[in-house]
């Protein structure tokens, strides 16, 4: 306790002990880690304010992105704007919020990595096959339960073509172990196809969604319609459907090229 925390009421202290947690939050390195990026922003921002104004408002506006559930542009940069204590421009409060966007993203995957790193590589597969279900719906929608299990078939795929190009010795053994979990995740999701049924269901899927990744690669015109609707409109039916709403499928297609890109990454990097 400091010398004078005698004299605070309790709503002063709890006031007081949940901003320093969510300072720790924000910057768990402290205020050297706060002052990079600062400095970063004062770079970003041609230092044409202050550094204690730039520290002031992103203080605020780091805040705001971190507490904020859905990370909307417009109403981060709005409650930037609104702060008493900003002082830079909407352009650049823009600028500011697409730098917390790369920050927390960045802190994301360090937090992810950590976690990873004692954890079995079919595990670890796994993670990143359901961490795709986070990039598409951050970009396009949520998903039902079972969408999501669609998800998670597809990008298994694509990583498990990634692991075995790697790392062909241990192939046999990490992909059982992966379908242990993915079969576990069917039972969280309530979807009650025996292990069987559901083992054929999954090859099926496998040679479909392999069919239409190379489709796209031999023709980029090529619409992924009918993934869409195993994700979105008819997830788990027994033959792959269609759709055919191209207002829809045009705002869902670079989200599904964007959770692509993520997942072949991180088994790039594995």
């Amino acid at each position: 306790m400091g010398l004078f925390d005698f004299l605070k009421s309790p709503e002063q202290r709890k006031q007081e002990e949940q901003m320093n947690k969510l300072f720790k939050e924000l910057f768990p390195n402290g205020d050297a880690q706060l002052n990079t990026e600062v400095q970063h922003v004062r770079d970003l921002l041609e230092f044409k304010y202050t550094k204690e104004s730039v520290k002031q408002t992103y203080l605020y506006a780091c805040a705001i992105y971190y507490l904020s559930d859905d990370k909307d542009l417009h109403e981060v940069v709005g409650s930037i704007l609104r702060n008493d204590k900003t002082s830079v421009t909407k352009e650049d409060a823009i600028k500011i919020y697409f730098y917390l966007q790369d920050k927390f993203a960045r802190d994301s995957f360090a937090k992810l990595a950590d976690k990873l790193n004692n954890l079995s590589d079919g595990y670890k597969l796994f993670m990143i096959a359901k961490g795709g279900i986070v990039e598409l719906k951050k970009a396009y929608k949520d998903l039902s339960d079972k969408g999501k299990f669609e998800v998670i078939i597809f990008n298994t795929l694509i990583l498990l073509q990634g692991y075995q190009e790697k790392f062909p010795l241990k192939y046999d053994k990490v992909s059982d172990d992966l379908f242990t979990h993915i079969f576990n995740q069917a039972r969280e999701y309530q979807i009650t196809m025996t292990n069987e049924k559901l083992r054929d269901f999954i090859n099926n899927r496998f040679k479909f969604y392999s069919d239409e990744l190379n489709e796209q690669l031999i023709n980029p015109n090529h619409l992924q319609t009918k993934v869409f609707s195993n994700f979105y409109r008819q997830p788990l039916a027994i033959s792959s459907g269609d759709d055919h709403d191209l207002f829809e499928y045009m705002e869902f297609f670079p989200a599904y090229l964007g959770m692509i890109n993520w997942v072949r990454q991180r088994i790039e990097n594995f």
